[in-house]
């Protein structure tokens, strides 16, 4: 098992709910932010790609939620 940043891991993201990953995503996005903000001035476009790759993932994985839930 690979264990990632706080002790996050594969195994717990694979136990997640949608909603429950949704909002690790939109979390993960928040604290990039907020890492660009702190960061030296060359560093913070990285964060804030980071940031943005976070809520597209987020939006991908709502999307899907919402089709498999409409097609229910």
């Amino acid at each position: 098992m690979v264990v990632g940043v706080d002790g996050f891991s594969a195994d717990r993201w694979k136990k997640l709910s949608d909603a429950e990953r949704i909002e690790h995503c939109r979390m993960a996005a928040r604290e990039a932010d907020a890492y660009a903000e702190l960061a030296r001035p060359e560093l913070q476009t990285v964060y804030k790609d980071l940031a943005a790759q976070w809520h597209m993932l987020a939006s991908e994985i709502e999307r899907v939620m919402i089709q498999r839930l409409a097609a229910q």
